[in-house]
């Protein structure tokens, strides 16, 4: 490797060494130290790539949300609204699996980060949102889906994608992610009325 792809090899391993210890320990709890050895590079090394852990963390965020985005690019090219949603519910179970330091690091360190941090990160989900968005608002013109408000449904579809990926992540679920986005998007087409009856009795 030459001088640049050694640097880069290892900040990756310091991000990934943070990353798997932040969600182990904890981020108050590891150490820079304990980071430095599992990335197996000196300790002063650290600070030639981050001022500090909480530098670190959002390094960490930024660069895992990179590669989730990254890795949700693809779908824009499915042509039918209502398997785009699937697969995006799918590829989200699938990443977060697969990447469960991340899962755990977003959900648990959010209220540690700086605002611009959290700037940046509302607008990821924002992203995420105007994704759905543009998929309902297509499927309702095609006739497939009917709703008055795609942004709601949007956001609301984010939201039950997020929370089921946080009890997941936390309740260490492995069962198909395949059969799992295929159980939240029947959910969403279907609800949970039976024929006219409420299942919640509004009397």
């Amino acid at each position: 490797m030459d001088v640049e792809e050694k640097k880069r090899d290892k900040r990756e391993r310091l991000l990934k060494a943070g990353a798997d210890l932040f969600a182990q320990k904890g981020y108050h709890s590891a150490t820079v130290e304990e980071i430095t050895r599992r990335a197996d590079v000196a300790k002063g090394t650290f600070y030639l790539y981050f001022k500090d852990k909480t530098d670190l963390m959002n390094s960490i965020l930024k660069w895992l949300s990179k590669r989730h985005e990254e890795s949700a690019e693809k779908l824009n090219s499915i042509k039918c609204p209502k398997e785009r949603i699937r697969k995006y519910i799918e590829n989200e179970i699938r990443f977060y699996e697969e990447n469960a330091s991340f899962a755990r690091l977003n959900i648990n360190v959010l209220g540690m980060v700086d605002s611009s941090f959290l700037d940046w990160y509302m607008n990821i989900q924002k992203r995420h949102v105007s994704f759905l968005k543009s998929a309902v608002e297509e499927g309702c013109r095609k006739g497939i889906f009917d709703v008055e408000d795609p942004f709601r449904t949007a956001v609301f579809l984010r939201g039950a994608v997020f929370m089921f990926l946080a009890y997941r992540v936390f309740n260490l679920d492995t069962s198909n992610p395949a059969d799992e986005a295929e159980f939240i998007m029947n959910l969403f087409l279907k609800g949970v009325e039976k024929g006219d009856k409420k299942l919640i009795d509004d009397h």
